[in-house]
């Protein structure tokens, strides 16, 4: 696969989700700040359930690991403490505090990450229920994980038509991609006969716009945008990223239980030596991985589509429509709007 196409290059267990969040942050655009923090709201709810079973043992395995540090560290600092006279109760003190310092620092904290990762292997191995459990949890994880991806291109593309449909319907137009749309009496009443400011949620529902895929995302955003999509698109339907991977894998996971089938099989990458019937096995750095793709590539794809429109983009253009939408409710309240 790719190298550092979609995040992969990070620590297999380490969700890092600050890029992502500086990214929300920079939105020039006020609507597609709000979608992104949801965004990174679901992910962040997402790791901290991946994180649960850590949190849950992590006081006990902390004092194992903080126990074997004094354990091993013992005999090494026993020559130095000695020659101070120290007596015993001081002594083992000394060692304590050690220990626990160290588990508080960096090093010390990848240390018990690992062994708790470890005795939760251990337990897998060992308790088949248990085991099921475990995979339960990193099923959601991953499934939950593309679900928010598919609900952010979903929302982008419609805020984005909706906030500015002068800018986003030149290539539609050259296209003809909708030219054959009906529109319902009660569609058209039910957004106030303003389409202009509508735009994304009618054309929303049209055959052609799907967000269920790496491949039908990337054709919804093609038909609105220009060549500078292209990297974007070519990100989106490439076989070599870990988002790919996800996708196809919630679809096995959701579909088939995570039993392989033909179809999975010859979707991925023959290295990978899946054979027809068995049980995917997933563990953790799946479930995180699953985090860290989606999270890069939500971050790729709301950077260009803020930065599309931020050449055209004003303040008062989102001022404006928030104030006639504000109107259009208090009169159809029977409000004055003088008052």
């Amino acid at each position: 696969m790719e190298a550092g196409t979609d995040g992969e290059d990070n620590d297999e267990n380490e969700i890092d989700l600050s890029s992502l969040e500086a990214v929300v942050e920079q939105c020039s655009v006020n609507k597609f700040k709000d979608v992104g923090n949801v965004f990174l709201k679901n992910l962040s709810n997402i790791e901290q359930l991946l994180h649960l079973p850590v949190e849950l043992i992590s006081e006990t395995q902390a004092l194992k690991v903080a126990a074997q540090l004094e354990s091993d560290s013992r005999k090494e600092l026993t020559k130095i403490l000695r020659q101070n006279d120290w007596s015993e109760e001081v002594f083992d003190l000394v060692m304590k505090q050690s220990a626990a310092s160290f588990l508080t620092q960096p090093s010390g904290q990848e240390l018990l990450f690992t062994e708790i990762m470890r005795s939760l292997k251990e337990r897998s191995e060992e308790d088949p229920a248990w085991n099921n459990k475990m995979r339960v949890l990193y099923t959601s994880c991953i499934t939950q994980s593309w679900g928010v991806f598919e609900v952010l291109a979903r929302d982008l593309w419609i805020t984005g038509l909706n906030l500015f449909p002068d800018l986003l319907t030149d290539k539609l137009v050259r296209t003809r991609h909708f030219e054959k749309l009906s529109i319902k009496f009660t569609e058209l009443k039910g957004m106030h006969f303003n389409v202009s400011q509508c735009l994304g949620d009618l054309l929303v529902n049209h055959e052609n716009i799907r967000f269920t895929g790496c491949d039908r995302i990337a054709h919804s955003f093609e038909v609105l945008f220009d060549d500078s999509f292209k990297p974007i698109h070519s990100f989106l339907t490439s076989r070599l990223t870990y988002l790919f991977v996800i996708e196809k894998l919630r679809h096995l996971l959701v579909h088939k239980a995570g039993i392989i089938d033909n179809k999975f099989i010859s979707e991925l990458p023959a290295e990978m030596n899946l054979v027809r019937g068995e049980l995917y096995e997933i563990h953790y750095g799946y479930a995180a991985l699953a985090v860290r793709a989606v999270a890069h590539s939500g971050e790729e794809l709301l950077k260009f589509i803020d930065n599309y429109v931020g050449a055209e983009h004003s303040p008062s253009i989102e001022d404006a429509l928030d104030s006639e939408g504000r109107s259009m409710r208090i009169a159809k309240n029977g409000h004055n709007t003088h008052n």
